[in-house]
């Protein structure tokens, strides 16, 4: 398959229907609509859903989209790396959580970007597991982790600390207290992090394993 074609399939998708994305890629409906039917032909995988209006993703589409996505990602670095001078330039791609420790690496960007404005930064948002997938497949130089697990990595402690925090209703028992110990928990039900990392880290400071019973929820930040 070409690279054009690669491209032109995320187009159709971020377009939503393929008269949009044909009329971005300056090419005609028809060989645009050709060039879906032959792509699914040639990986033998039904990527669409086609409504009358609009394009929609099968579930297995989506896990190609992604990693579609990622492949032209690490195309477009390659070629920009290849055709770098010696000034010091090129695309850095950093995973960012929400952390304090963000405060260091902006500022630590505007003093780079200052000295070299041939760089250019691009931040990803996400959780560990899929920001540390994107850092060890090549898609990011590094991740800001707040994962205690360093083993398999090179890393810098940065002097920030995150604190834990409770959310709760303003009228509750525990509104009102200057610190929450893990007895205060017990038998409350609880919507935690979906990260098994993040779960560890809570289970390690109550000094008890969550039974799912306890678990109403769980939060996803992508």
């Amino acid at each position: 398959m070409e690279i054009q074609t690669l491209k032109n399939f995320i187009s159709v998708i971020n377009e939503g229907n393929i008269s949009a994305a044909a009329k971005i890629n300056n090419i005609s409906q028809s060989t645009l609509s050709r060039q879906m039917t032959e792509l699914e032909r040639e990986i033998n995988i039904k990527l669409f859903d086609r409504g009358s209006r609009k394009i929609s993703l099968t579930e297995a589409g989506t896990i190609y989209y992604q990693r579609i996505r990622e492949l032209l990602l690490l195309l477009n670095r390659a070629e920009k790396e290849v055709h770098q001078t010696k000034i010091l330039s090129g695309e850095l791609y950093i995973g960012a959580p929400e952390t304090e420790g963000m405060e260091i690496i902006a500022s630590a960007i505007s003093n780079l970007t200052k000295k070299s404005p041939d760089i250019r930064v691009h931040l990803y948002s996400g959780n560990a597991e899929d920001l540390n997938f994107k850092m060890n497949n090549g898609i990011l130089d590094f991740v800001i982790s707040l994962n205690n697990d360093t083993q398999n990595a090179n890393f810098i402690r940065l002097p920030k600390a995150d604190s834990w925090g409770i959310i709760m209703k303003s009228n509750d028992s525990l509104a009102n207290k200057h610190e929450i110990t893990p007895e205060m928990l017990e038998n409350r039900k609880l919507i935690i992090s979906n990260q098994s990392s993040a779960r560890s880290e809570l289970e390690s400071w109550l000094g008890y394993s969550l039974l799912d019973s306890q678990i109403t929820g769980t939060v996803l930040i992508i």
